[in-house]
């Protein structure tokens, strides 16, 4: 966090198991516990960017290897759309 950035207190309950896990990580590192809070929240708020990363380059894989395999596969259009279909289903219906 930069000196220029606005900042708030927060306040929130942890387990005593919890807060020693992290105040001990704080004197570990030399630093306070407030550091090592923002680091993790950075460290968790980079996770979940990264998961949403990921399910979107899952998706686009997915979507090219459908494609390819319908070309492999001499579908037209309208068996491609088919296919599409009964794959969703299949998805939606967990049998996948």
């Amino acid at each position: 966090m930069s000196k220029s950035e606005k900042s708030i207190g927060v306040s929130f309950r942890i387990p005593f198991s919890d807060h020693a896990s992290l105040s001990k990580d704080a004197e570990a590192r030399n630093v306070a516990l407030s550091d090592v809070l923002r680091d993790r929240l950075k460290a968790s708020q980079r996770e979940i960017e990264m998961d949403d990363a990921l399910r979107q380059l899952e998706q686009r894989m997915l979507r090219k290897v459908f494609i390819l395999t319908c070309a492999i596969n001499g579908l037209d259009s309208e068996e491609a759309k088919l296919a599409n279909e009964r794959y969703k289903a299949l998805m939606r219906s967990g049998d996948a």
